[in-house]
């Protein structure tokens, strides 16, 4: 082995640019893996349910086999459950509910939540990087307030769109809207979020 296949050997690949189309999308993937919304408030309500459910039954049964029955619930509750069948029509309704139930919240949890952060370019394609909804609404609205005449901005940011509400205290306020989107379109080039953000404006003037 040359020296020259040894200098090969230890070069390191490269890695995809963050600019072409396969970069960016793996980006989001990875973005979307990394800043996934936890479920942990609807998971610690079921669990705790379900485990006072069955601490309860538990309970009953234990004392029932030991012969010292508690009566953790109403008797009538267990005398009504002992006299229904399975093809009773209650005991199908009440089963048909509880899959629903099941159905709602598995399909709750594998639906992607709302991010509390907007993902944006890095410049290492192995990195993610985010920015905070707080932030972004600063920023964009720092960016607002460079144009002349605005006096004061709020910045409103959904999945795909970034609303400025701008108010100014000049009495002509013909064009600031172009200019102020043109301001917060180009701290938006220069943060670069994986999804893209549309910019819409609304100047009105400030009251005194």
């Amino acid at each position: 082995m040359t020296a020259e296949d040894l200098a090969t050997a230890d070069e390191t690949p490269s890695f995809p640019s963050g600019d072409a189309p396969d970069g960016q999308h793996a980006a989001r993937k990875a973005a979307a893996r990394a800043f996934r919304p936890r479920r942990a408030g609807p998971a610690i309500v079921v669990s705790a349910l379900l485990a006072v459910a069955t601490g309860l039954i538990a309970a009953y049964l234990i004392s029932k086999y030991v012969g010292h029955q508690v009566h953790v619930l109403p008797s009538g509750l267990f005398q009504a459950g002992h006299q229904l069948h399975w093809d009773d029509q209650r005991s199908l309704v009440a089963s048909g509910v509880a899959c629903a139930l099941g159905l709602v919240l598995i399909g709750y949890a594998l639906r992607p939540g709302r991010h509390r952060v907007v993902p944006v370019a890095s410049q290492h394609p192995r990195s993610v990087v985010a920015v905070t909804r707080g932030g972004l609404r600063r920023y964009l609205a720092g960016g607002a307030l460079t144009v002349d005449g605005i006096a004061s901005a709020k910045v409103r940011v959904r999945r795909r769109r970034a609303q400025v509400f701008a108010a100014s205290s000049l009495r002509d306020t013909e064009g600031l809207a172009a200019q102020v989107e043109t301001a917060v379109n180009e701290r938006l080039a220069a943060l670069t979020p994986l999804r893209p953000l549309r910019v819409s404006v609304s100047v009105q003037k400030r009251r005194d």
